[in-house]
């Protein structure tokens, strides 16, 4: 299972195993501000999301949502996960 996360310039597709929350995944493959922890408090993890068998992306919490194969997810910028401004 795959989800695919864009920023419009890059794309990468992100393999996950079933049931797992979709700001986990997210967090697995690219650097993703969450503060609260995925308590759904702070609103940082909200990204676009276009579910499979849809054309459109709606504003959702990652960390109210479960990954599903074939989901899309924009988010504003693809970084590592240990990226820093002095690497």
């Amino acid at each position: 299972m795959t989800i695919t996360i864009t920023d419009g310039q890059k794309t990468i597709e992100c393999p996950f195993r079933s049931g797992e929350e979709l700001l986990t995944v997210i967090k697995r493959y690219i650097h993703f501000n969450s503060p609260c922890g995925g308590r759904g408090f702070c609103g940082a993890c909200k990204c676009d999301v276009k579910k499979p068998g849809s054309d459109v992306f709606k504003p959702e919490l990652a960390c109210f949502m479960k990954a599903e194969d074939g989901m899309v997810v924009k988010v504003r910028s693809i970084y590592p996960p240990q990226a820093s401004l002095f690497d």
